[in-house]
């Protein structure tokens, strides 16, 4: 089920909130949580029922170790535990990228397999594997079934995130405060909801369809239109990225629950390392503390934190996609990590911060070809394009509403669209979340608000999937 469908909007998400509370305020406190449990599970099973028993027998493997690794302290059972869930990943999400592979290099013939990447793998995954090095730590000590089913099956953030860690959820679970009806979580959860809402449907839907034929048609493109398809896809990314990220935390913030927050304005970076700090940002927590520190981090000297600085980098783009697309746009981002920490070991020398986030925001949409382009071929053809200077030309006017843009006749005002929506990502002062926490409550607000869900609700003409829902 998609946080941008009819379906959850008007009768799955307030049928679970009216029931949730009702129950609390009868004083039936379990059978809340497990009620959303069942949502959650039913949340799950809408896109594809065939999903659901592997996400079920990841939870009843997981719990039942983390009581043992708890209570042992077994390296032996946490082991066990990182090579089930790890496997787990690997078989359905790179097993034919394997495949392919090996036979390319050893000249075998063996059959791909073919298999459908569970919704939501990579995410759960990695939430558990998270809680799993927690109890060996001793600093995750749940043995509540309930909570634990539920940390991990709780539908605002089962199928994107943000990856929650045990301390983030769990916790609140058990508060008194989770039981009753806040108006002011409400408020502002509802709000949240909105600003994604349209984020997603106004902006990145409108922007998507541009990407999708500058893409699908590499070859076609000028110097100029290759550069627009590209900046229309970090815009893209973005506004569907965070505005899943604004719903999900909103949904969860009507029932008192606060997950973490994901996006922080990072297209103001100003360095590479600013800019992960901003980005994703769960997802960055968790590669530093399970995969960076683990590796050494930066206590082993100066050459060995780059090199797992890179190595960090390299998974996190195969965490992403099972393909050498991915993994270039992964090596990428983990040579650029390196060069900005060997320029401030070395140099020394602070980049003025208009230059720093101009060459950042150039990086990033650079790597975004290798992240966007469905062939290495139309990477290349991209990449091709733009940094050759005699293919530049200006978009060709039709008549004074519509350009010429790879082969096809454009409204003009999508562009100006792209622009705008440029320029409010990189220069709005709050985001989001900032707006949220800052907004005072008013008749005219409360209008705004109205309105801007009107605006978007109407444009629910075609409900398209998340960016993030493939990886």
């Amino acid at each position: 089920m998609l946080f941008n469908s009819v379906e959850y909007i008007f009768f799955f998400l307030p049928f679970v909130f009216f029931t949730t509370f009702f129950l609390n305020r009868r004083r039936h406190f379990t059978a809340a949580k497990i009620f959303l449990i069942l949502a959650s599970l039913f949340f799950y099973a809408w896109w594809n029922p065939v999903y659901l028993p592997i996400m079920l027998g990841s939870i009843l493997f997981n719990y039942f170790f983390s009581l043992g690794i708890q209570q042992y302290k077994s390296k032996t059972l946490l082991a066990l535990t990182l090579v089930g869930n790890v496997g787990l990943l690997v078989y359905y999400k790179y097993a034919d990228f394997l495949i392919e592979n090996f036979n390319a290099v050893f000249g075998t013939q063996f059959s791909l397999l073919h298999l459908l990447l569970p919704l939501a793998i990579s995410f759960y995954t990695f939430q558990t594997i998270a809680y799993q090095v927690d109890c060996y730590k001793g600093i995750a000590k749940n043995r509540n079934f309930i909570d634990f089913a539920l940390f991990i099956s709780f539908f605002p953030q089962l199928i994107a995130g943000p990856i929650v860690h045990h301390k983030e959820l769990i916790p609140q679970l058990n508060q008194p405060e989770l039981k009753r009806l806040n108006a002011e979580n409400i408020a502002r959860g509802i709000l949240l909801f909105v600003i994604g809402l349209a984020k997603k449907v106004l902006v990145a839907d409108s922007v998507s369809v541009m990407v999708a034929q500058g893409y699908a048609n590499t070859s076609a493109l000028s110097g100029t239109e290759a550069w627009m398809t590209a900046f229309a896809f970090i815009i893209q990314m973005y506004y569907d990225f965070s505005g899943y990220s604004d719903m999900a935390l909103g949904a969860a913030r009507i029932f008192n629950i606060h997950l973490p927050i994901n996006f922080n304005s990072p297209y103001r970076a100003t360095n590479l390392q600013d800019f992960w700090r901003r980005w994703h940002m769960t997802l960055s927590q968790f590669l530093r503390d399970y995969i960076y520190i683990p590796l050494g981090g930066n206590r082993k000297g100066f050459a060995r934190q780059l090199l797992n600085s890179f190595m960090v980098f390299f998974i996190g783009g195969l965490w992403h996609g099972a393909g050498w697309l991915f993994a270039i746009w992964g090596i990428m981002h983990g040579l650029g990590m390196a060069a900005v920490g060997l320029w401030r070991k070395y140099v020394s020398i602070p980049l003025p911060k208009f230059l720093g986030w101009l060459l950042t925001l150039l990086f990033w949409t650079v790597s975004m070809v290798f992240f966007r382009a469905p062939t290495m071929a139309d990477a290349e053809n991209m990449l091709s394009k733009m940094f050759n200077v005699h293919s530049f030309a200006l978009p060709q006017l039709v008549d004074g509403q519509h350009f010429l843009f790879g082969n096809r006749t454009w409204d003009s005002a999508l562009l100006l669209l792209i622009l705008a929506a440029g320029a409010l990502g990189f220069t709005l002062y709050r985001n989001s979340n900032e707006i949220v926490e800052r907004f005072r409550f008013t008749k005219t607000t409360a209008v705004l608000i109205a309105l801007l869900l009107l605006a978007t609700i109407g444009n629910l003409t075609k409900i398209s999937e998340f960016l993030y829902f493939q990886f």
